[in-house]
């Protein structure tokens, strides 16, 4: 329990002046400062962070007669409104404009009583120098008394009703004294009134003669003790609510603390690996000079030799050259004619021989010299400018990795949060490439290793640094979160893959001239071929046999002419001219037909049969009411998130269903979306609000809000069209604003889709409520109530096409997801499926179905790693292995 002492350091001391409160004053933030302090901030702020409020706006309870100036608290820095009179400059007047707290000035006046002596405050004895001790209080009157003072006192009638208390029994139990005398504030338009009545209507609390008079009119007054009782549960809730703040705040506190002992550590061991890095280049480049000198030594040697021989030969040359020459000058001086002219022409010859000869040597040059050429590699090495990037493990740029090839992915699994990927994923035969965009994990920063960055749902894989590289370092293990943060539900684990059942699709199909009915041919070794007659009645009130099953997925270039088929919508659908609503002509129906329609394949019968890895159901300890998983998505290390509509919380997995975290909103929560590495999007249509969230290791906390003018449900992130600068690609289904918008990070609207410029006067979107973005940058609409389920849109307005799927192919579109070639995941609640189409809209497959125990799926998420993490309307959260 707190003492007088610490209630007088904590409490009863300005932050300003830090001595005790003198006229204390109370700001809305709570905070409170001495009258002279909060002047004096007040001067010193003016013209500084004191300005004029911007674009005008005022607080609702000041009068247009004054002028709305913000100020900053001086200890939290909160933003506070001040109504000052027009005209009024006078700083000195300012600090009136906020209450007293007279509760502070209560406790100040009550704990001064405690001291060890208090003189008499009323009498003064001229032949004594010191006044008489006080030895009672009168809590009305705020005076100390003596014993004699006392008496006259209470001589007075109008005093004799006062509250006295001895000081003696006040001191033994300070804290309890001040418990039990409570003093009432008193009413500031009648000082002598006490505040006793509380007027619902005004929300002021007033006195007796404020309700005869300036409250007359007002119709619910309760007394203070009234109010008091029906606060006492809010109280209640607000002391709970305030201590689990504390707590978030306390272990928000711990992570900052371990944040600054873990980067000390970070450091060490970024400068150890750019230490066993630059050990690592050097042994390379030591190892390729030795044999770049070996290279050397043996081409220096080998050119030695040659230049050795070829100086033999000149030394032979020379001897020669000596010995014509003595013999000519000897023959010259010492022989007759005879003798010269019969050697003459032999020497001359010799002559010529060794003139060839020498010639012919000179024409070797000597000049045999080496030189460096760089290998390309080593040349990029001596133009580096750095050894690599600094960068944030939690926010990376975007660029970082961009000049780093893609290798395939190893599998990893970093904590209970993600899902192992036993092996890679083949590489596709042919399909698509996109760009790639890198990111990193919220992991513990101590760690090192770049996580595998994650794939959105519209964005491709690409390799961390460190794989890119070739270092493996182990992950450190995580602890799972204890069994009191959340409860854990059993897994599902499938045991064996579900067998593939393979279905001979028709080879061909065309429209017989004769019947107008349909022909299928197939090969020998399928059966007999089946012909699609006229029918008499509604299909679907037919048997299910094949050939009706055929004919009732068929695409509109296909199906039968009296087929039933939905009404086109008409070019002016939706107005009316002269009370009839207009027919459109046989044009505009056709260039409808054909704009519209798409031509999709048949699906098989039976499902892919997706391996079932975990299952576990989100309902956790405190719901009330049943999960109702409305949207799913997945961080980069593999945690899947997802929305509880019912229950008002956004909910945090693990892969054996332990939940890592949840956090309560103050609304319904729709849409959900990773917009970083750990942190994601939120939309609360009902309060026209996007909350940013934070996803940590075993919590979750609110960043921001951010305020729409739109009541938004899907959102997505694209991050694709302007790299760096990712944007909420967000829908609206209000009726009349069916449309989709692109906004900034912090609600800025960038683009809005909704009229259909191909029909004037029609919207694109019935109910637009699920949307994702692909590799493209291309925004993919499920619209659950349209004929058109769904819409791809680029990002200059126009339509790229609408999957014009029959009800029997896809009854009931909902969530949807793209992997990183733009193959399309939707959910079909109705269906119990989900289906797979491809970048261009057409069917391809069903990837699972009842059959494999898939019950009115809501929404899906594609994992980094693979793995397609599906949500069903009964609360349950499935996780496939899809590749």
């Amino acid at each position: 329990m707190e003492t007088i002492k610490e209630i007088q350091d904590e409490f009863l001391q300005c932050p300003m002046c830090h001595e005790r409160y003198k006229g204390p004053k109370l700001l809305p933030c709570l905070h409170s400062f001495c009258r002279a302090c909060l002047t004096h901030d007040l001067e010193k702020t003016t013209g500084k962070n004191l300005q004029p409020q911007v674009n005008g706006a005022s607080d609702e309870n000041v009068s247009s007669t004054k002028n709305s100036k913000l100020y900053n608290c001086s200890v939290c820095k909160a933003d506070i409104h001040i109504g000052i009179p027009s005209g009024n400059n006078n700083t000195d007047q300012w600090a009136d404009l906020f209450p007293d707290n007279t509760f502070i000035q209560n406790m100040i006046e009550k704990i001064e009583m405690f001291t060890d002596k208090k003189n008499c405050e009323s009498c003064t004895r001229d032949d004594e120098e010191e006044q008489a001790t006080a030895e009672v209080w009168c809590q009305t009157c705020k005076v100390a008394f003596c014993d004699a003072c006392i008496k006259a006192h209470n001589i007075i009638k109008a005093c004799r009703e006062h509250q006295v208390m001895p000081l003696n029994s006040m001191r033994q139990d300070p804290l309890q004294s001040i418990r039990e005398n409570k003093k009432e504030i008193q009413c500031p338009y009648h000082r002598e009134k006490i505040i006793e009545y509380y007027c619902v209507d005004c929300h002021v609390t007033i006195c007796s003669s404020c309700v005869a008079m300036q409250h007359r009119r007002c119709e619910i007054v309760e007394t203070i003790k009234e109010t008091v009782q029906k606060l006492t549960p809010e109280k209640e809730y607000i002391k709970k609510d305030l201590s689990l703040q504390s707590q978030v705040i306390e272990e928000w506190e711990k992570e900052h603390i371990r944040e600054l002992s873990e980067l000390s550590t970070n450091k060490d061991n970024l400068i150890k690996e750019m230490t066993g890095l630059r050990k690592k280049v050097n042994e390379v480049l030591l190892n390729l000079e030795n044999k770049l000198v070996d290279s050397l030594d043996q081409k220096h040697k080998d050119t030695i030799v040659e230049v050795n021989e070829r100086l033999k030969d000149v030394e032979e040359m020379k001897k020669t050259l000596m010995n014509t020459t003595r013999f000519m000058n000897y023959l010259t001086e010492f022989g007759s004619d005879s003798e010269i002219v019969s050697v003459f022409d032999v020497i001359k010859v010799q002559t010529d021989d060794m003139r060839a000869t020498i010639q012919k040597a000179k024409t070797n040059k000597l000049n045999t010299r080496f030189k460096l050429a760089l290998d390309p590699a080593i040349q990029r090495v001596l133009e580096m400018k750095s050894l690599g990037k600094i960068v944030d493990m939690v926010d990376l740029n975007s660029n970082g990795l961009k000049n780093y090839q893609p290798v395939e992915r190893s599998s990893s699994i970093k904590r209970t949060g993600t899902f192992r990927v036993e092996k890679p994923p083949p590489p596709p035969r042919s399909l698509h490439s996109s760009s790639s965009a890198s990111s990193t994990s919220n992991e513990s920063i101590s760690s090192q290793e770049m996580a595998p960055t994650r794939a959105r749902r519209n964005q491709p894989i690409k390799p961390s640094l460190r794989e890119s590289m070739g270092i493996k370092t182990p992950r450190p293990s995580i602890e799972t979160p204890s069994p009191g943060s959340g409860r854990k539900t059993p897994p599902v684990r499938s045991g064996t893959m579900p067998r593939t059942i393979r279905v001979q699709r028709p080879q061909s199909v065309t429209r017989t001239k004769s019947s107008g009915g349909l022909e299928v041919s197939k090969d020998k070794a399928s059966v007999s071929n089946v012909r699609a007659t006229t029918p008499s009645s509604n299909i679907r009130d037919r048997p299910t046999t094949p050939s009706a099953r055929l004919s009732n997925v068929l695409s509109p270039r296909t199906a039968r002419r009296d087929a039933p088929q939905p009404p086109p919508r008409p070019k002016s659908a939706g107005k009316r001219e002269n009370g009839t609503v207009k027919a459109p002509s046989k044009e505009e129906l056709t260039k409808e037909r054909k704009s519209n329609e798409h031509v999709n394949q048949v699906p098989p019968a039976k499902s892919k049969g997706l391996l079932l890895m975990f299952s576990f159901n989100g309902r956790t300890d405190g719901d009330s009411k049943k999960c109702w998983p409305l949207d799913v998505a997945v961080l980069e290390d593999g945690t899947p998130v997802v929305t509880d509509f019912h229950n008002k919380k956004i909910k945090a997995f693990d892969a054996t269903g332990t939940v890592m975290g949840e956090s309560a909103v103050p609304s319904w929560p729709h849409g959900i979306v990773d917009v970083s590495s750990c942190e994601l999007a939120v939309t609360l249509p009902e309060l026209s609000t996007i909350m940013f969230v934070v996803v940590q290791e075993t919590s979750m906390r609110i960043r921001k809000r951010i305020r729409t003018s739109k009541q938004y449900r899907g959102v997505s992130c694209d991050a694709i069209t302007s790299p760096g600068n990712p944007s909420l690609v967000v829908t609206c289904c209000a009726a009349g604003m069916q449309c989709v918008d692109v906004l900034t990070l912090d609600g800025g609207l960038l683009q809005t889709f909704r009229d259909d410029y191909r029909h004037k006067g029609q919207l694109l979107f019935t109910w637009p409520y699920y949307v994702t973005c692909n590799t493209q940058g291309e925004v993919v609409v499920s619209d659950c109530q349209s004929k058109n389920g769904i819409i791809c849109l680029c990002r200059n307005g126009k339509v790229n096409y609408e999957a014009n799927m029959n009800q029997d192919v896809i009854r009931d579109p909902r969530g949807i997801c793209t992997d990183r070639f733009g193959n399309i995941f939707i959910a079909d609640k109705t269906g119990n499926a989900v289906h797979c189409l491809n970048n261009e809209g057409q069917y391809q497959s069903v990837l699972i179905n009842e059959a494999d125990g898939l019950l009115s799926p809501i929404a899906l998420c594609l994992s980094p790693f693979g793995q397609l993490v599906v949500t069903q309307e009964n609360g349950d959260i499935k996780v496939y292995k899809h590749s």
